[in-house]
């Protein structure tokens, strides 16, 4: 019978945020003023984008590998993106990532 070594420290459960090394995930505070006036700035500029480049969200989200609704929160400011995904977006509107940011 092999014996099993007992675990120290937290188990990380798939699809829970790993609180261990940072998640991301956003604290229970508000972000501040600045934070969601960047937060907007970057929506209105992927909204922007697909509107000059006549595509739907749909459409836009589809070429960035991504679905309509990350598309969506982050247009309307509820979602911040993460770099990765910003730089999906940018190529999937083929604009340069800097056009967004």
């Amino acid at each position: 019978m092999a014996s099993t070594a007992a675990r120290t420290g937290p188990v990380h459960v798939p699809g829970q945020p790993n609180r261990r090394y940072g998640s991301g995930v956003e604290s229970e505070r508000s972000p501040s003023p600045r934070v969601l006036a960047a937060r907007r700035a970057v929506g209105e500029r992927i909204r922007a984008a697909h509107i000059h480049a006549n595509m739907t969200r749909e459409s836009s989200a589809e070429r960035a590998g991504l679905d309509r609704q990350s598309i969506n929160r982050i247009e309307q400011s509820h979602a911040s993106p993460v770099l990765d995904n910003l730089i999906r977006i940018a190529d999937g509107l083929g604009v340069p990532l800097r056009d967004l940011a």
